[in-house]
């Protein structure tokens, strides 16, 4: 397994160098924590699994991409996702194993976000985080998708009673929209039965995931334009 995560990490590390991604010391340690903490406004319960964000995971590009911008900002940013997205395609496996061993050793983790980055890619994908939720039943799930309409199956995802799936996209008079924008586009999403995410007001002082549960419990939940 850690020789399975040493070759990727090799190979990833040397082709975003030859497209010109700078490192200022070289390849770093290797790190078998697959899972991340979040920043600040997230409570020290919650860890997230990125892969890239872009055509390649997400299907699409979405203008002003906040994910795609912080992994073109920081070098190893973009060497940890790549190295996630890497192992999701080739080697799924040892990205379970990976995973599901750094959840099983946490004392403190008690939430996964999927995807702060990326999407679901194939259906072999959708299938192992199945099987991861199946294996910690007592640890919550949840994740954004904008790719319910792209021809896979989340009928096993979506069965897991701890696994919460929130789709991106919201129809609207026969045309699809994000669940986020400017005032009057979350007022409209407001009278359709959504909810409003707190954490992007500026007067709002909360903690995500201690102050604020939506994104774990329900399937309709909307932003403000941030």
């Amino acid at each position: 397994m850690l020789d399975v995560l040493q070759s990727v990490q090799t190979r990833c590390f040397q082709q975003l160098k030859k497209q010109g991604t700078k490192f200022k010391n070289g390849i770093p340690k290797l790190n078998i924590k697959r899972l991340c903490s979040g920043n600040s406004k997230l409570d020290k319960s919650i860890m997230i699994f990125d892969l890239l964000a872009g055509k390649q995971t997400c299907g699409k590009e979405c203008h002003k991409c906040y994910a795609m911008k912080a992994q073109n900002q920081y070098s190893l940013t973009m060497l940890f996702r790549s190295i996630n997205t890497v192992l999701a395609k080739e080697y799924p496996t040892v990205l379970k194993e990976l995973i599901c061993d750094q959840i099983s050793k946490s004392k403190t983790v008690k939430t996964v976000r999927v995807h702060s980055s990326g999407d679901f890619f194939s259906q072999a994908y959708i299938n192992m985080w199945v099987d991861i939720m199946q294996e910690f039943p007592n640890i919550r799930f949840y994740t954004y998708t904008k790719r319910f309409r792209d021809g896979f199956d989340f009928s096993g995802i979506k069965a897991q009673s701890n696994f919460n799936l929130i789709d991106s996209m919201v129809e609207i008079d026969g045309k699809l929209h994000l669940n986020y924008g400017n005032d009057a586009h979350v007022e409209k999403l407001v009278e359709l039965g959504y909810r409003v995410c707190p954490a992007v007001k500026t007067n709002w002082k909360g903690i995500c995931g201690r102050d604020c549960d939506l994104c774990m419990k329900t399937d309709k939940v909307c932003f403000h334009i941030h």
